[in-house]
């Protein structure tokens, strides 16, 4: 197999390629990227979504990720909602993950001892036009430790505006 990140199978199903599937077993066509149209396996659904995100090139890189999401929490269903809603990159540096979405950076800083953690939003000003220009520095977002989780679902739904009732 040649070095891809993901392998389409040939129901046209996309799996990573750490996958079990993807290491010879089964006739398959490496494809470089995946989008909201590509059908992915449940047996690799996490890592491809994690692969997606962070651009990791190594196996280990992603199951270092897929440990962290594991330890706090985060689901699969929330790791989609970033990749198909938010178009989120991930980055885990320093023990800390940084989440980029399309208009904000954000970064939570994890407490290993509670599986709790805080949400800093990226400092910006915005020029004229309406463009957010990054300052460089973060703000407290959230009050208090909470379940990473919880923090990952206040990233998917910042900016969404309230229905009326």
């Amino acid at each position: 197999m040649g070095n891809y990140p993901f392998y389409r199978d040939k129901n046209y199903y996309a799996h990573d390629a750490g996958c079990f599937h993807s290491k010879g077993e089964y006739d398959m066509t490496g494809i470089l990227s995946i989008d909201a149209k590509t059908k992915l396996r449940p047996c690799c659904k996490r890592a491809a979504l994690i692969r997606a995100m962070s651009g990791a090139k190594r196996d280990n890189d992603v199951r270092d990720l897929m440990k962290w999401m594991n330890e706090y929490d985060v689901g699969t269903n929330m790791l989609e909602r970033l990749f198909y809603e938010k178009k989120a990159k991930l980055i885990k540096q320093n023990g800390r993950i940084y989440i980029r979405t399309k208009e904000d950076i954000w970064y939570i800083e994890p407490n290993i001892d509670t599986k709790t953690g805080q949400l800093y939003h990226g400092n910006y000003r915005m020029k004229r036009g309406g463009e957010k220009l990054s300052q460089g520095s973060y703000h407290l977002q959230v009050e208090g430790w909470l379940p990473v989780w919880i923090l990952f679902r206040t990233i998917v739904n910042h900016g969404k505006r309230k229905k009326a009732v």
